[in-house]
């Protein structure tokens, strides 16, 4: 096959120019830019699970319960993924609101104290729940607790 100089000098500047002309292309590489699972994944700040352990549709849809006008939040967790020591919380006498976000497939089994555990199914869509116990007179210390798999990403607020 031959080729005349002016094809062959098209085809030797083509093959320079399209890295460095490509739409979306980065300039300093000359390859074209590519989402990858961690550019795409938005950041959570204190986050378990990296970006490749939860699928980006369900990482970015569970976020923390916003706080209540007029209450106190004393514990804010997550969001994160599968089981956790949530913290520890001192409360007074009142009512304790929960406040819990999840979302993947399983249940999650929130645990206060030794006296109060909730259980709560998730799912495909982001599952909202706000529940209030009453604390009565405790103002002991009691660690909160959440049972459940890598599959289901939480966030969770406890207000009084």
């Amino acid at each position: 096959m031959s080729l005349s100089r002016t094809s062959l000098a098209l085809l030797v500047v083509g093959a320079l120019a399209l890295p460095g002309c490509t739409a979306g292309s980065n300039a300093s590489s000359g390859l074209a830019a590519t989402p990858t699972a961690d550019s795409t994944a938005s950041p959570n700040v204190g986050s378990a699970a990296s970006p490749s352990s939860v699928p980006p549709s369900v990482a970015d849809k569970v976020g923390l319960p916003s706080a209540a006008p007029g209450r106190t939040t004393l514990l804010a967790a997550g969001p994160q993924s599968g089981a956790a020591i949530a913290g520890r919380i001192t409360p007074g006498p009142g009512a304790l609101w929960i406040s819990l976000n999840c979302q993947g497939d399983g249940s999650l089994v929130l645990t206060i104290g030794s006296a109060s555990e909730s259980t709560v199914l998730c799912g495909s869509e982001v599952h909202h729940s706000l529940d209030k116990i009453d604390s009565a007179s405790q103002t002991q210390q009691l660690g909160v607790t959440v049972e459940t798999s890598v599959e289901v990403r939480w966030a969770l607020r406890i207000e009084q």
